[in-house]
């Protein structure tokens, strides 16, 4: 659709950043969306033995009694019913689940281990079907690592495995998206109001609004909300309600916006992209592609919607228009 994607998405980015910028959105919005991230398998998914905090520490792991299992499929009819245990292994933390190649599809089998690491039994949870003798055959992974914070993965969660012949670590799995780098909370204040802006009152809490004499027009700073943030309050009416929101606005609130970054669009400098150090690896020319479907989503479904829905529609033939002048020029 676009010539310049990035350019659109620049455009379209600092357009949404507009109009957070003067919207109280953490309170009134539902942004659970952009706190999402891929988390690291279980220990039950059977993937890794042991958990690391960096990969520095995958040189102190101890595989010196490790060694790889040999498994057969017994099939039956097409189904692989079990599997026979020429070598059973030694190492292992966690019990792996077991790779089946050939022609057939379905089956999935997971190791049973005893207290020395060795592969004991197999239990089939599924036996799928078309497999024959002569071209199915088993594997299992060998000793693997969760790293929580890999430095070849920008501090993503990734899974090493170690090779017995050539000694090397090497990574098989890494996080796919995390979208909480792409967006910041950022303070709040409505319109003629800003952190220069002169407070005639401070107090630590709203039960102490009762406490003080402030006028009509006034600003009360409080110090700590429910949420443990400070809240800027203007007074407009001598209300004698014990109900606060009677004689005050909020006119100002910490962390009571968002606003998105550059590195959503931007791509120089960062580890992303043709020329970055992620190109060749695991996660190769990153442009924050699912991380970016969800913010356009929870932009769609959650933030800019009720009375900022017109903004999005606003914003969206803004992006058609752009789209339409880049095939004029």
């Amino acid at each position: 659709m676009f010539v310049n994607r990035f350019e659109a998405l620049k455009q379209f980015i600092e357009g949404v950043n507009g109009v957070l910028k003067s919207h109280q959105i953490t309170e009134y919005k539902d942004i659970s969306a952009l706190d999402s991230y891929d988390r690291p398998p279980s220990v039950l998914s059977g993937l890794y033995d042991s958990v690391k905090d960096t990969d520095y520490d995958l040189r102190f792991v101890n595989v010196g009694n490790f060694s790889k299992p040999v498994l057969a499929p017994i099939i039956s009819n097409g189904k692989i019913i079990g599997a026979t245990i020429v070598k059973s292994g030694s190492g292992y933390v966690n019990p792996p689940y077991i790779f089946v190649s050939g022609d057939g599809i379905g089956a999935t089998l997971k190791a049973n281990i005893n207290v020395l690491g060795q592969i004991t039994s197999v239990d089939v949870i599924e036996s799928g079907e078309g497999y024959n003798d002569d071209s199915t055959s088993l594997s299992v992974r060998s000793y693997s690592v969760l790293v929580n914070s890999d430095s070849g993965s920008q501090g993503y969660w990734s899974i090493y495995t170690y090779d017995l012949t050539t000694r090397v670590w090497s990574r098989i799995q890494t996080q796919g998206y995390d979208v909480r780098p792409y967006w910041d909370y950022t303070d709040w204040y409505d319109s003629g109001y800003n952190q220069f802006t002169a407070v005639d009152y401070y107090i630590n809490s709203f039960v102490e609004l009762s406490k003080i004499n402030s006028q009509i027009g006034e600003l009360v700073k409080v110090k700590s909300n429910s949420g443990g943030k400070w809240t800027l309050l203007e007074k407009y009416s001598n209300s004698e309600s014990i109900d606060w929101t009677q004689s005050y606005k909020t006119v100002g609130l910490k962390d009571g916006t968002i606003q998105f970054n550059k590195n959503l669009y931007i791509l120089t400098d960062t580890v992303y992209g043709y020329d970055g150090a992620l190109y060749d690896d695991l996660n190769f020319d990153n442009s924050a592609t699912q991380e970016l479907r969800i913010i356009l989503n929870s932009l769609k479904e959650s933030i800019l919607i009720g009375d900022l829905k017109q903004t999005y529609l606003d914003l969206f033939f803004s992006s058609i228009r752009y789209a339409i002048s880049e095939r004029v020029s």
